[in-house]
């Protein structure tokens, strides 16, 4: 399996940090950009540098795919301000289908964040020994297979696998409007 992302400039860059409100982001590349053209989604690198050393980049441990833009970011936040998270669990705890394709979607995410890795941060994980275990979590870093821990997380995995149910429901909850109408980004041009 191989993941697709666009590489990104210093540009791009400090835009993403204004997006996160961070004033430090380690990404591969961009994932996915809005109609406008700008970051929308996100690879975290699994590698962070600083001053020259590189480090393990626990987020991307849990979160190979980060959200970047302010409009999905507030509408899904809206969601589960409004108990969806909760919701969700439960539609997908009553139906033995929707519980095997959640199973089969944390194997997706186990599998190409363990790819992802490999490629990407071989010789750090190789001086941590075994102090990181990539084999232990599934999606969002859960060891309980049956939570549900950010809508935010599983909508962006969703766009990677079909099978995340609790991500095809938030799609579904935001009525198609995954995209600002104004593009409200250039606001931090």
């Amino acid at each position: 399996m191989s993941l697709y992302f666009e590489n990104y400039n210093s540009d791009d860059l400090e835009l993403i940090k204004k997006q996160l409100k961070s004033k430090e982001v380690f990404i591969c590349g961009i994932y996915k950009k809005c109609k406008y053209g700008f970051p929308q989604m996100v690879l975290l690198n699994p590698v962070k540098t600083i001053e020259g050393k590189e480090y393990i980049n626990y987020e991307a441990v849990s979160n190979l795919i980060w959200l970047t833009c302010p409009y999905l970011n507030n509408k899904i936040h809206e969601l589960e301000n409004a108990s969806y998270i909760k919701k969700i669990k439960a539609i997908i705890q009553e139906n033995t289908l929707f519980i095997n394709m959640m199973l089969r979607a944390h194997a997706d995410y186990f599998y190409t964040r363990n790819l992802i890795f490999k490629k990407y941060a071989h010789s750090v994980l190789s001086a941590c020994g075994n102090e990181l275990d990539l084999t232990e979590t599934g999606i969002g870093g859960m060891r309980d297979l049956n939570a549900i821990k950010c809508l935010h997380l599983h909508y962006c995995h969703y766009t990677l696998c079909k099978d995340n149910i609790a991500g095809l429901i938030t799609s579904r909850l935001l009525e198609k409007k995954t995209e600002c109408s104004d593009a409200y980004c250039t606001l931090y041009k």
